[in-house]
């Protein structure tokens, strides 16, 4: 078993307890952060501003912009996906898959190439505290060539509509660690 799997399973069993007092994740957020990635090509950083927003019966709306820039590699990359997603509560979890078209532009030394596609997440959204969130998903994305991924993320809320968000995303060829703010509306 590899070291993910195993810390995956260990953060469950330490917050398996607190989840019998889960409160429901709020749909209705804003949030800005900033990102590193790592790949075989070095590390470039980014930006991105994401939004949801609950229409109701367990179907959201989200979306996402984002910019990477690595200056080593003179290579920008901007992504945007919007699309739509249903969640199904539980006592302990909200359950949750959304699918979005995905557009990806890439300006590589001056020449700008342009993907479209799609990406779907699974995943689960708990409430552990009145202040904590965590969350766990798989991710597909295919814009190109298709990958499949893992998110480990946590949401703890400093105010009533403010809160610190981190998050890990690991795909087979790269991983990102993102930290930004959220803002519940």
């Amino acid at each position: 078993m590899g070291s993910l799997p195993r810390y995956l399973l260990l953060l469950t069993l330490l917050v398996a307890p607190g989840l019998a007092a889960a409160a429901q994740p709020d749909y209705d957020l804003l949030e800005a952060l900033g990102f590193q990635t790592t790949n075989a090509a070095g590390d470039s950083r980014g930006l991105q501003l994401n939004g949801s927003y609950l229409i109701g019966e367990g179907f959201f709306a989200e979306g996402s912009a984002s910019h990477v820039h690595d200056s080593d590699a003179d290579l920008s990359t901007d992504t945007l996906f919007g699309g739509l997603g249903y969640r199904a509560r539980f006592r302990l979890t909200d359950v949750f898959l959304s699918v979005d078209w995905l557009h990806l532009g890439t300006d590589a030394a001056g020449t700008r190439t342009s993907q479209d596609g799609y990406r779907w997440v699974w995943g689960l959204r708990s409430d552990v505290t009145e202040d904590l969130e965590l969350n766990f998903g798989i991710e597909r994305s295919s814009v190109g060539e298709s990958d499949v991924g893992l998110r480990l993320g946590e949401s703890y809320a400093f105010s009533t509509n403010l809160s610190l968000r981190a998050q890990y995303v690991r795909f087979p060829n790269a991983h990102s660690w993102v930290l930004g703010l959220r803002y519940y509306y």
